[in-house]
């Protein structure tokens, strides 16, 4: 019994005197610029999972989409929308720096034999976003001087898997960032409200945002929930075949159905001919 005593009372003084531990060193968050640079190579891409409400509507729009990125950027784009909780078809859709294409079960049921995508040109002197039909987030978070912009002044906090940023932007700030982007919107105070989440390797993994779109009656509140994957990895993203393209111009005067009103956006060939 002594001995256990004793060996007790050891042990415990071990402990009293024993130097702590020091306190982990807190490390700051990854800058997420700079780990979205690292990604702008050629022949890579990201998966994007997207869930938005883009109109007055309740109707919500899922996107299932590829973004291959190049040194300056998205360069194409792939993308399957549906609607969410409703009868619809699918759209598939092609999108590149000078063309565009719609297609997919929706689209398919307009088209004759033989013909599998609409498809446009970029007007002279218009340069489309490859994004623009794979995803419908107000904030470019391919640009790193937008991205910049958006997380100015903001602290990231930690949270499980990395960290998350949250806060407002403008579209006067986001213009100032890249006017060729946000050209039209560069007065615009509209506020853009955002929860940006990031990994441990500082590339973002989540971005949710909304914003007031409308006004009076008519106003009404634009939502989109975002997640990135695979980023990194191969992907380059090839135009159909062109005898399987009908020309938007053939397309355009035909009557749309009601699946392909909903998934795509009422622009989407704006700038196209």
């Amino acid at each position: 019994m002594r001995r256990s005593v004793l060996a007790a009372a050891v042990a415990t003084l071990a402990v009293l005197v024993m130097a702590p531990a020091p306190a982990a060193a807190r490390t700051a968050a990854p800058d997420p610029v700079r780990a979205l640079k690292k990604q702008l190579k050629a022949e890579r891409g990201v998966k994007l999972t997207e869930v938005s409400k883009p109109g007055t509507s309740t109707s919500r729009i899922r996107a299932k989409s590829g973004v291959q990125l190049s040194p300056s950027g998205p360069v194409a784009a792939y993308s399957v929308m549906e609607p969410v909780g409703e009868p619809g078809e699918p759209v598939e859709t092609l999108t590149f720096r000078r063309s565009a294409y719609l297609g997919g079960a929706a689209v398919a049921q307009l088209l004759p034999e033989g013909k599998s995508w609409v498809g446009a040109e970029a007007a002279k002197g218009v340069t489309i976003d490859p994004t623009s039909l794979a995803s419908r987030q107000p904030i470019n978070v391919f640009d790193p001087a937008v991205l910049k912009a958006t997380l100015k002044g903001e602290r990231a906090r930690p949270v499980s898997g990395g960290y998350l940023y949250q806060g407002v932007v403008t579209y006067q700030e986001l213009y100032e960032a890249s006017r060729s982007f946000y050209a039209g919107k560069g007065r615009s105070k509209r506020k853009i409200s955002y929860r940006l989440w990031i990994d441990r390797e500082g590339l973002i993994q989540r971005l949710r945002t909304q914003e007031d779109l409308g006004w009076g009656e008519e106003k009404y509140l634009a939502t989109a929930d975002t997640r990135y994957s695979d980023w990194g990895h191969r992907l380059v993203i090839s135009p159909p075949a062109e005898d399987e393209v009908l020309p938007y111009e053939e397309f355009r005067n035909l009557r749309m159905p009601d699946p392909l009103e909903g998934p795509v956006p009422e622009d989407a060939f704006a700038g196209l001919r």
